[in-house]
């Protein structure tokens, strides 16, 4: 369906008879459809039983557990820093739409196979990971995501308008990115999180990865007063950083 979905976009949104802002209203109805039902599918799944706090934790006291555990786990601040900085991958992935669409000169239909293209890969390295994860460990998965995150940038600044079909490569390792680090990221904190301090872990993680969700406002700035080119430069940067920051990590399996 997600594959699907890349051709609806690219039928609506390459038809000439339905105008803008009508183009977009009915892409968002649609997804509201859909996320609906998902909604109500996600409100029936009967949470499994685990090992729970006999009694509640005042909120003072559980502030200060959280920062027990920031200051004695390091291997959970690390990765809390890698993620940080492959999240800066974030920077530039607005806009590499905008970049197709205003400086390689693409038709705006061709958006929906982007989208087409990223789920289908996104889906085939669900595979990957998914093995790589059973049998290597989940840090290796962070390696090749911060890897993929540094050559996205590089990839879509190199490509040029007289072979912009290629732009399509851009969204295929945008797929494997961003399952990758889904998956990683995921199984590496439950494999490191003790059992019953999971939800603290979780919510840390949540918490502390707070700058990933400004990344784009950041990136909009820099394209507004620079230009695309220098925001994919920073992006690349800062990513590569986060894959040698990666390899620091400790893989928490053995055997």
């Amino acid at each position: 369906m997600a594959i699907g979905a890349g051709w609806v976009v690219k039928s609506i949104l390459g038809n000439k008879a339905i105008v803008f802002p009508n183009n977009y209203s009915l892409l968002f109805l649609l997804c509201f459809i859909f996320i609906s039902i998902s909604y109500l599918a996600l409100g029936s799944v009967k949470e499994p039983i685990s090992e729970v706090y006999e009694t509640k934790l005042p909120f003072r006291v559980f502030l200060r557990k959280t920062l027990r555990v920031l200051k004695s786990d390091h291997n959970f601040r690390r990765f809390i820093i890698v993620q940080i900085i492959i999240g800066s991958g974030g920077l530039a992935m607005p806009f590499y739409v905008l970049y197709a669409r205003n400086v390689l000169k693409m038709e705006l239909g061709m958006v929906g196979i982007f989208l087409s293209v990223q789920m289908a890969s996104g889906m085939i390295s669900n595979i990957i990971w998914a093995y790589l994860s059973d049998f290597k460990g989940n840090k290796l998965i962070i390696i090749f995501t911060a890897l993929i995150g540094f050559s996205v940038p590089l990839l879509a600044l190199f490509i040029p308008a007289s072979h912009s079909s290629l732009f399509i490569l851009v969204f295929a390792a945008i797929g494997f990115f961003i399952n990758g680090r889904s998956i990683g990221s995921t199984n590496f904190l439950l494999d490191i999180a003790p059992e019953k301090d999971r939800p603290t872990y979780i919510s840390l993680k949540g918490t502390l990865a707070l700058p990933i969700v400004i990344f784009p406002l950041i990136g909009g700035i820099i394209t507004q007063y620079f230009s695309y080119e220098t925001l994919f430069i920073i992006t690349a940067l800062l990513a590569g950083g986060g894959l040698l920051v990666s390899f620091t990590l400790q893989e928490p399996r053995r055997g």
